[in-house]
């Protein structure tokens, strides 16, 4: 745990909103068959099928809940044998009851949380995506959403979001506090106004609760940093004992001032931001928030060469156990307040991408710190796009591409005074 993240009180929030079952009503008006917009006729078989998988997992649950339900006057242990064979958590017992569904929108971001029949949607991914966000929520059989979210105003953020606040009623709405520039961001404000949605510009502290569970902001600490994507806002979601926070695409500057704050930012699970961009994740946020898991929300083959090589290798040299949905599509997060339950197992390739729309993954059967016959007599192989060095038999400097590959004989402190950065593997 970083130093100087201590606790912060419930009390101390500066605004805590409640939602429960009798004060849920809607903030926006109009009727929903008013607003539906194109992007909910949009959907087609394609977005059926890659929802279907997800409904199968949360049938699944549903059923095992049920069954959990009729068997309370059985033995403990019979109960304990019915639970470990779906690997479901009890639903109806604990201190808390939430299921984060990380939902596969590309090279964008968008999470749903549900507690105890109320819903959150932050964020909701990018144009090509907006209308399986929305189909993906009616199937959920949702028609209000308690809160929504844009963590800050990219486009792959808030296409959805704007398709979503077209078809759902929408009772409390979560902004960062800067002006957006583009003509989705133009598009989220006409529908707010047709909506008569006033949305809330949140501050550190501000906390939230719905169903069993509860929300702090944690960031960003103001809204007047250079970059957009420092102005994201930071999420710390509470179940129990279990918390998942979410930064959006803060970079390095923006994690270092939420550190900062006094709040505690340890959680169990820890949503890669900005895409896992070697720009974001910084050792210190890490170390500050020590999660069990992380879940990476980026695109198959981008062109942005995400996630960056060295924010893979963190995360595997501190043994956390990573869930990706380029690779898993959506995954579903289940907590009864005390343990986690996923819909699947992480990853195990360790992939990273490459500026050319590939991927390339760690192979435990090489080492990584041989060097052999390469046919070069540099001392060191440059990534001048990942800033990386390293030595000539390294398998990572085998797959640097031309346009990014470069030889050096400079010394090792030289190399690093220049901005790069020795390799994790073949430790150069």
């Amino acid at each position: 745990m970083l130093a100087g993240c201590g606790d912060i009180s419930a009390s101390s929030a500066s605004v805590k909103r409640d939602i429960t079952p009798d004060s849920a009503a809607a903030v926006s008006s109009g009727s929903n068959e008013a607003g539906t917009s194109s992007a909910a006729s949009q959907t087609d078989s394609s977005v059926d099928s890659r929802t279907f998988a997800v409904d199968s997992q949360i049938s699944a649950a549903k059923s095992q809940q049920s069954s959990e339900s009729k068997a309370g006057s059985q033995s403990e242990s019979q109960s304990e044998s019915a639970a470990a064979a779906t690997d479901t958590p009890d639903k109806t017992s604990g201190v808390g009851q939430m299921t984060v569904h990380f939902l596969d929108v590309g090279e964008g971001d968008s999470t749903l949380i549900e507690s105890q029949g109320h819903f959150l949607l932050m964020d909701g991914g990018d144009r090509d995506h907006s209308s399986f966000v929305v189909s993906y929520l009616k199937k959920q059989g949702i028609s209000t959403l308690d809160y929504v979210i844009a963590s800050h105003f990219d486009d792959d953020h808030i296409n959805g979001i704007v398709g979503a606040l077209h078809v759902f009623t929408v009772s409390e709405m979560l902004e960062p506090g800067y002006a957006g520039t583009t003509n989705v961001y133009q598009s989220l404000k006409n529908i707010e106004s047709q909506k008569s949605i006033v949305p809330v510009v949140p501050k550190v502290g501000d906390s939230y609760s719905m169903g069993s569970i509860s929300f702090t902001v944690v960031g960003p600490t103001n809204y007047s940093h250079d970059e957009e994507n420092d102005n994201s806002l930071c999420v710390l979601v509470t179940c129990g004992n279990n918390r998942f926070l979410f930064t959006g695409d803060a970079q390095e500057t923006s994690e270092k001032e939420i550190c900062g704050t006094g709040i505690s930012l340890s959680a169990d699970v820890l949503e890669a931001g900005h895409h896992g961009s070697s720009t974001s994740n910084s050792e210190m946020l890490l170390n500050a928030v020590s999660p069990k898991y992380m879940v990476l929300s980026c695109g198959r083959d981008n062109s942005y060469g995400l996630p960056d090589q060295d924010v893979i290798e963190r995360i595997r040299d501190k043994g956390i156990s990573l869930f990706r949905t380029d690779e898993q599509g959506t995954i579903l997060a289940t907590s009864d307040g005390t343990s986690i339950t996923w819909s699947t197992e992480p990853s195990t390739t360790w992939a990273y991408g490459s500026a050319e729309g590939s991927s390339e993954s760690w192979d435990s059967t090489i080492s990584y710190n041989a060097v052999g016959d390469t046919g070069t007599s540099a001392k060191y192989i440059l990534n001048t796009h990942t800033m990386k060095f390293h030595m000539p038999g390294c398998k990572y400097a085998e797959k640097i591409s031309k346009k990014n590959y470069a030889e050096s004989n400079e010394s090792r402190d030289q190399l690093i005074a220049e901005g790069y950065s020795p390799c994790g593997w073949c430790s150069p």
